[in-house]
Order: C-alpha cells, then sequence, then structure tokens
C-alpha cells in the first residue's frame, strides 16, 4: 500500500479571447479506432500519417489551425 500522495497533475487551460494569428487552413478529419480500445484501425493508421504528411511539408510560420468537433 502506498503512504505517499502522488503529486498534483497539471491543468491545461485555453483561452479563445487571445490571439492566435492567421487562420491560413480549416480541415476536418475522421480518425477510427478499434472498437473498445485505445488503438487506431487500418483506415485510422493511415489517417493519422496522411495528417503527419501533411504537417511536414507546411512551412513553419503557417502552421496554425482551428480544430473543429
Amino acid at each position: 500500500m502506498l503512504s505517499q500522495s502522488g503529486a498534483e497533475a497539471d491543468v491545461a487551460s485555453f483561452s479563445s479571447s487571445g490571439d492566435t494569428g492567421t487562420v491560413v487552413s480549416k480541415r476536418d478529419w475522421s480518425i477510427e479506432f478499434d472498437t473498445g480500445k485505445a488503438s487506431f484501425t487500418t483506415d485510422g493508421e493511415r489517417k493519422m500519417y496522411e495528417i503527419k504528411d501533411d504537417l511536414a511539408i507546411m512551412p513553419a510560420p503557417s502552421r496554425h489551425f482551428e480544430w473543429t468537433h
């Protein structure tokens, strides 16, 4: 049994009121997961590689995205 308490986790925060720069692109992605698991389906894994490759070829100053839910 552990007798010590764990450290308190950092809590991320986001304020949409700040200037986040110029939006250069908007995209929606559908990333599929295996049912009941945290692993990707074959199509989901393929989509993640496509996203990675798309981001890798973008010039650094324009790497700003608006994520939609």
